[in-house]
């Protein structure tokens, strides 16, 4: 006679013994480190065993639906000490919990609406994926090696330090292979949520859904471009200014491909507009504001009072610029530089050929004065159908890219890749004139 609470109980173990294994971590000698491997695999096998066991036996209660996730929230806590320890950096830990909160809220979001949503394959890889790799971390750490041990250990022992040796991008390359698993299975997890909302309020009218699940593509790009435009701020208070302007070059991609998909998908949303706007003030208004500031501040050593207010008046600009674009509504033809470009231009003006800060002053201030111009620039699908433009298209993404992988480590790039791109917008900020010259 199989007990009713049996699974109920092993999901308890395992939480019990993850409190074990936060009481014995940090470990410094291998024999509590082999211990901690050993009842870690135990532990997590029970993630399996007591969903077979209530499947089996027809056991399955209400508590154990209740106890099963939050037994598996508390074995992810095992991180926190293996980030004590050194063994992983915080940040793909965040990642990792940030995923466990949301999916939390989502299921509450989902309950509220009177439907749930079930686990699905991609929730079971990540979990198959990650306890391997938390176990393969337990070997990392640095510790007093047995000199005399049962033979019995031997297999295990020699696994545990040939583990240790890897290199360590292998163990990198498992750590954001467990974080890439985890944001993909978050993914997958929020699709079947808007899914199954957009059946709920079009009344299992598949079509509709089908097109009020597609409206979500752009509004979700355009919330990573306002992302990328607040990560960039906090990096250039971090000292980190390339990374910060590699964020708003990226930003200024996804700006790009947000309205185009919505176009294409033949969708629009009251949401997405607004989301787009603060997108805008926050990434080409904000961002390359606090950019301008810290780079004059920090790199080319302005008083203080100089670097604040070339980025109060670079911001201003960029207000006034998005305030009359939502005024004027789409045209051909956008009155004064779009702030993108202008964006675009403080990050790529960094670390270019503009080493003299004066010079580099002078420049920024002509690009805020563009953008509050009555000059007519080219509409980036008006400017494709023009062949001069056309013909810059390709050079122009390809020098984004080397500059983007210039920001994010690779500096052997140098300085060439910014001046190149430099000079390439220059043909566009020289648009208007080229306009008149062809009216002439």
């Amino acid at each position: 006679m199989i007990s009713k609470s049996l699974a109920n109980l092993i999901t308890l173990s395992r939480i019990f013994g993850v409190a074990y294994l936060f009481w014995l971590i940090p470990f410094s000698t291998e024999r509590t480190q082999l211990f901690c491997i050993i009842l870690f695999t135990l532990v997590a096998s029970t993630d399996a065993l007591d969903g077979w066991v209530a499947r089996r036996f027809k056991i399955v209660s209400e508590l154990g639906k209740l106890l099963d996730p939050l037994a598996d929230k508390i074995l992810l806590l095992i991180l926190l000490p293996l980030v004590s320890m050194g063994v992983i950096k915080p940040f793909p830990v965040f990642l990792i919990f940030a995923r466990e909160f949301a999916i939390m809220g989502v299921r509450v979001l989902a309950a509220k609406r009177n439907f749930s949503i079930e686990a699905s394959l991609s929730g079971k890889i990540k979990t198959a994926v990650t306890l391997p790799i938390c176990g393969i971390l337990f070997a990392r750490p640095t510790v007093i090696e047995l000199t005399q041990y049962p033979f019995f250990l031997s297999p295990l022992i020699w696994l545990k330090r040939w583990v240790y040796h890897w290199p360590n991008f292998i163990y990198e390359s498992l750590i954001w292979i467990m974080v890439m698993v985890t944001i993909v299975s978050f993914i997958d997890y929020v699709i079947k949520f808007i899914w199954k909302r957009q059946l709920l309020l079009h009344r299992n009218d598949t079509e509709k859904a089908k097109k009020g699940v597609l409206a979500y593509i752009p509004n979700a790009i355009s919330m990573l471009n306002m992302g990328c435009g607040i990560v960039a701020i906090l990096m250039v208070f971090n000292d980190k200014i390339k990374l910060s302007a590699a964020l708003i070059i990226a930003g200024m991609i996804l700006d790009g491909l947000d309205g185009r998909i919505a176009r294409r998908l033949n969708t629009y949303s009251k949401f997405g507009e607004k989301i787009d706007s603060k997108a805008d003030y926050t990434t080409f208004g904000i961002a390359p504001a606090i950019l301008l500031a810290g780079y004059c501040f920090q790199n080319l050593l302005l008083p203080f009072y100089l670097s604040a207010s070339l980025s109060i008046c670079y911001f201003a600009a960029v207000c006034f610029r998005l305030w009359r674009f939502n005024k004027e509504g789409h045209q051909e033809d956008f009155t004064g530089l779009p702030s993108p470009i202008g964006a675009l231009f403080v990050a790529v003006s960094t670390w270019s050929w503009f080493s003299n800060k004066w010079i580099f002053i002078i420049l920024n201030i002509v690009n805020i004065i563009l953008m509050i111009s009555r000059f007519k620039y080219p509409h980036n699908e008006t400017a494709h159908k023009k062949k001069f433009f056309r013909y810059l298209k390709v050079p122009v993404l390809i020098a984004i890219a080397f500059v983007f992988l210039r920001y994010i480590g690779i500096e052997s790039l140098g300085n060439t890749v910014n001046n190149i791109l430099l000079l390439l917008m220059g043909i566009y900020y020289a648009a208007p004139l080229i306009k008149e010259r062809k009216k002439n």
